[in-house]
């Protein structure tokens, strides 16, 4: 039996496409397949099955059925992934934008995990059966460093060094806003979103989230920001930016595809720049951990793909982005 879900469109989503809206990528499993249950019939607005390009208006209730997927044994694919680093005890991995982590309602295959298995076969069975080897992730959109571990002992010496916040991550993003103060420090709840619940809130939670911030670069519309992680809550960096006012340029969730309402007055040329940026502008550019084995701190910096580094370049200019990096990098 299909699953039925009903949403009703915020005021945070007024204009947004059908095919954006973020509870129903959600239940679908990813934009494509909403898509595809778009055309087929599957999501009504107001009761009324409508194209792929709606724009939504507050108060719409959306309907979507969502077919149920069988199990399916998860299976290695020869995925090409760029390993920054590889041992008997770890492997460390630059996630391209777009890649899944680990498999999911709509992401069977095609994911991270699904690579892993093709390159490091003995991943199989160590620790959860759709996760092995992971002891954390990046989100669908995000780019950047991921540590794996090889056998059973590195992965609980790394999930203690998560745990115990002995593990450093830092993040390169760049976000639609010009007032947010040099170093910032977001320490607030932490919790799924009361009437959106595929989303999480910095409103209201029981835990905490913790979230360092420093301005790289300024422009007229946007900021170049050094994003450090204290705590890892699901989606964390892109809550704690947006509901601060200052919105992940390109975040199809939490922002929107253009904020000219952030910009300066003439500064709509730096908005079009942007606005063409094709994927979320966040990358997870530097991990530095404590080797499970050798007790070496291992630090790794890469930076951003080649669509995220031009779009600063065509924003600031290429001398500029030689400074955020050595910046970001020091």
């Amino acid at each position: 039996m299909p699953n039925s879900f009903q949403y009703q469109v915020s005021e945070e989503d007024e204009g947004r496409r059908l095919d954006t809206h973020a509870d129903l990528i959600s239940a679908a499993g990813s934009r494509s397949r909403l898509q595809r249950l778009i055309e087929g019939g599957s999501v009504q607005v107001n009761g009324e099955v409508k194209p792929a390009r709606t724009r939504l208006h507050t108060g719409d209730v959306l309907n979507i059925e969502v077919p149920a997927e069988e199990p399916t044994e998860l299976l290695p694919e020869n995925i090409d992934l760029d390993f920054i680093h590889r041992d008997a005890d770890v492997v460390v991995v630059n996630k391209v934008p777009g890649m899944v982590v680990h498999p999911g309602p709509g992401h069977s295959g095609g994911t991270l995990v699904n690579a892993l298995l093709h390159h490091i076969p003995e991943l199989k069975g160590l620790g959860t059966d759709e996760r092995p080897g992971l002891v954390h992730r990046l989100d669908r959109d995000t780019s950047g460093l991921m540590v794996v571990a090889r056998n059973l002992e590195s992965l609980r010496t790394l999930q203690e060094g998560f745990s115990t916040r002995a593990v450093t991550r830092r993040y390169l993003a760049v976000c639609w806003g010009r007032k947010l103060e040099d170093h910032t420090c977001f320490e607030t709840p932490y919790g799924r979103h009361p009437q959106q619940r595929k989303k999480f809130t910095s409103k209201v939670g029981a835990r905490t989230a913790i979230t360092h911030v420093e301005v790289l670069a300024r422009g007229q519309a946007a900021l170049v920001l050094g994003v450090r992680l204290e705590t890892g809550r699901t989606h964390q960096i892109r809550v704690h930016l947006s509901e601060g006012g200052h919105p992940i340029v390109a975040d199809p969730i939490y922002g929107q595809a253009r904020n000219p309402r952030y910009a300066a007055p003439g500064a709509m040329n730096e908005v079009r720049i942007l606005s063409r940026a094709p994927s979320l502008m966040l990358h997870a550019g530097a991990l530095s951990f404590v080797h499970p084995k050798t007790g070496e701190q291992m630090s790794f910096c890469v930076p951003p793909p080649e669509a995220y580094r031009v779009a600063i370049e065509d924003w600031l200019g290429a001398p500029l982005w030689d400074e955020i990096w050595n910046a970001f990098t020091s």
